[in-house]
């Protein structure tokens, strides 16, 4: 009996290891964009539930497209289009991941009344976003 209660515990810490015992979901590559978006809504007073989001490569519904967010029941899916991942640079990346994360985490809507991280589309000019990124994630965690 002994023998079998040991395996059990060891199967219990076994599981624990495998899922981390509450750690943050992990993102791959997307984890330093993942992270720095969730450090930003902290320093702005926000507590962030990862709980549920998945982010992937796959298939956009529109040419136009590089991100999308899926919101149904309990799945909160980031898809990102991989050939334009692949060639943007570390501004675009972090832009279009918060944007979809405002979506999936926030439940936030397009916005375009004023330039800002949730527009439908893309719209800063060069430079504008690194050169006014606090700014811009001021209005972004706006409550």
């Amino acid at each position: 009996m002994l023998h079998i209660k040991g395996m059990k515990h060891t199967a219990i810490i076994s599981l624990l290891l495998l899922t981390g015992c509450g750690k943050s979901p992990e993102f791959g590559e997307f984890t330093p964009y993942v992270d720095s978006y969730v450090n930003e809504a902290s320093k702005r007073g926000f507590d962030l539930s990862l709980s549920g989001v998945t982010i992937s490569f796959g298939e956009m519904p529109s040419m136009a497209a590089v991100g999308k967010c899926l919101l149904k029941d309990s799945i909160r899916a980031i898809t990102l289009r991989e050939e334009w991942w692949n060639t943007a640079d570390a501004e675009h990346r972090e832009v279009v991941l918060y944007h979809e994360l405002g979506h999936c985490v926030r439940w936030l809507l397009h916005r375009d009344d004023v330039l800002n991280i949730m527009n439908t589309y893309y719209l800063f000019p060069s430079g504008e976003y690194l050169n006014n990124r606090k700014h811009h994630l001021n209005v972004h965690f706006q409550r």
